[in-house]
């Protein structure tokens, strides 16, 4: 990001930032307990669709800013995430979620069991998902505990840079990650775990899980493919980026079905409407239930984009190249002048009427434009097949206001801070 300089126009409000921490420490985003998108609704309220912010961030761990690269990468990964490429992995997922199932039911008491450590069971869920469609879905139990524990760990230590280092350059951020012994021996331990099949080849192992289809892409001159160094970043990538968000959509999802209960029983009578949910394209009323808690929950709290070049046809003002241009997302999913129904309501049905043809930038979970996330499908598909397995099996009943009240708990993502629900079996 460029030097601290003076606000974009003078039409445009802003707080007057400090000295190396912006406005990160006056608004409360470094030293608060708040969620971040409730710091963004605040300096709304108090600004305006439109204010001056200074926040210094890194560039990012496993961002790509050059657009040639990015093309590139683009090339490559995209195609391995269209629905064709994806569905294949049904499977793999129903396998998963039917564990977490059977661990509940193995945990069953009369008439049902508080589960309250729910936020962390959906993270080892999905992470045991990305795991198997990442490396091998016959990876053995005893193997996929260890690789998943090996994961956590370094989602442990890679989660403190941005929270705790985000506001300092980047050459400060790189210094404490190659002096963290722990972080390193960690990512050793992943890279090991790569390396096996990548120096395999392409034709030395199943063609199963997306490190083999990126494999094919192998190019060491990297002209046109990848190189290994690239591989094993992407990989490393698609499990932060394809466990973290999806496991906490899945988390305010049970949360929401346990407080809204109609809107529970109404996803279990389409699915009994349909013997066969193999079919989910049918299933279009978790379609607009899946939609609605992307919409309404919190779970990223922002994206943002980065000025190619100046331009002044926003009103008149200008945006200078190199500026960035935070989006709080909560902000513009719940603006009113976006949506008929009331969009501070969770109300799945909003997709079947009046808000079913909205403007399609009013809600945007997995970002928007040509770098919008890749694996969006992937996490989407991910969550609906889920959620069909966990509704045929069982439904989820409110823990009580004290240990069920929601609440946001901010990291990267901002997950449930108080979540508890019974859970019971429906057979």
């Amino acid at each position: 990001m460029p030097p601290l300089r003076g606000p974009l126009s003078s039409s445009i409000p802003y707080l007057k930032p400090q000295f190396l921490f912006g406005n990160m420490i006056q608004t409360g985003i470094f030293n608060s307990d708040q969620a971040i998108f409730q710091i963004w609704s605040q300096l709304k309220s108090k600004y305006g669709d439109l204010y001056y912010y200074w926040l210094l961030l890194p560039s990012g761990l496993v961002s790509i800013k050059e657009e040639s690269k990015y093309k590139r990468h683009a090339k490559i990964l995209l195609p391995m995430f269209r629905k064709a490429k994806i569905v294949p992995y049904r499977d793999i997922i129903v396998q998963c979620t039917n564990k977490i199932i059977q661990k509940w039911h193995k945990n069953k008491g009369e008439p049902a069991r508080l589960e309250a450590n729910l936020v962390e069971q959906c993270q080892q869920l999905l992470l045991n998902v990305i795991i198997c469609i990442a490396f091998d879905p016959h990876i053995s139990e005893e193997q996929l505990q260890q690789l998943s524990g090996t994961v956590n760990e370094f989602a442990q230590h890679t989660y403190a840079v941005p929270l705790y280092f985000g506001f300092l350059p980047d050459i400060i951020t790189k210094l404490y990650l190659k002096l963290n012994w722990k972080y390193q021996q960690v990512l050793k331990t992943l890279h090991e775990y790569e390396n096996e099949p990548i120096d395999k080849g392409a034709d030395g192992i199943e063609k199963t899980n997306l490190l083999s289809l990126m494999l094919s892409s192998l190019d060491e001159t990297e002209q046109h493919g990848l190189s290994k160094e690239e591989i094993m970043d992407e990989i490393l990538l698609l499990i932060f980026a394809g466990y973290e968000t999806t496991s906490t959509a899945l988390s305010w999802f049970i949360y929401y079905m346990s407080k809204y209960p109609q809107v529970q029983m109404k996803i279990k009578q389409e699915l009994k409407q349909y013997d066969d949910t193999s079919n989910l394209d049918q299933l279009v009323y978790v379609d607009c239930v899946i939609k609605e808690v992307l919409r309404y929950a919190p779970i990223i709290d922002s994206t943002a984009r980065v000025c190619e070049q100046n331009d002044s046809s926003f009103d008149g003002i200008e945006v200078r190249k190199g500026d960035t241009i935070i989006i709080p997302l909560q902000n513009l999913h719940r603006d009113p002048r976006y949506w008929k129904l009331n969009p501070n309501e969770f109300l799945p049905e909003r997709f079947l009427t009046d808000d079913k043809d909205h403007q399609p930038m009013a809600m945007i979970p997995f970002g928007a434009g040509h770098r919008q996330c890749a694996g969006q499908d992937l996490a989407r598909y991910e969550l609906k097949v889920i959620v069909v397995q966990l509704m045929k099996s069982v439904t989820f009943i409110d823990g009580g206001e004290q240990m069920n009240s929601g609440g946001y708990s901010q990291q990267l993502v901002v997950t449930p801070r108080h979540l508890a629900v019974y859970i019971q079996f429906d057979q």
